[in-house]
C-alpha cells in the first residue's frame, strides 16, 4: 500500500532518502516504538520498507545492517516520494528516462541540469 503516513513523517523530519541503504542500527532501534518521537527508521523496518541484510558484533552488542529488501520495494518507495516531494507527478517517467539516459552517457551537465529540475520542483 501507499506509504503516505511515511512519507509525511519524512517530511517533517527532513529525513535524507539516500540513506536507506546501509544504515547500521541495534537492537533497542528495531524494538523501539514510541509513538510520540517515532524514529523513521523503525517504522521503515517495521512496517517491511527495510530489511536485516548482515549483522555483527561491535562493542559486545548485536549491530545490523539494514537495506531495502529487493528492487521492487525500492522503485515502488522511490515513486511515493517523487510523488509526495515533487511537482513532476506527471512527468515522472519522462524525467526517470531522461536520468538513465544522462547517467548512461555520461552526461554530466545534463544530468546536473536535471536535478536541479527535480530540485525545484520541491515546494
Amino acid at each position: 500500500g501507499s506509504p503516505s503516513f511515511l512519507l509525511k513523517l519524512f517530511q517533517k523530519e527532513r529525513y535524507f532518502l539516500p540513506n536507506l541503504e546501509g544504515i547500521e542500527v541495534t537492537e533497542e532501534i528495531l524494538d523501539s516504538f514510541d509513538v510520540e518521537q517515532i524514529n523513521p527508521v523503525t517504522l521503515l523496518f517495521q512496517s517491511g520498507y527495510l530489511t536485516i541484510k548482515d549483522t555483527f558484533t561491535d562493542i559486545n552488542q548485536i549491530v545490523f545492517c539494514l537495506g531495502i529488501p529487493n528492487m521492487e520495494v525500492k522503485i515502488a518507495l522511490n515513486n511515493q516520494f517523487i510523488n509526495a516531494y515533487t511537482k513532476l507527478v506527471n512527468e515522472k517517467l519522462g524525467v526517470q528516462r531522461l536520468i538513465h539516459t544522462q547517467l548512461s552517457s555520461g552526461d554530466v551537465e545534463g544530468l546536473v541540469s536535471t536535478i536541479k529540475r527535480l530540485f525545484a520542483s520541491i515546494p
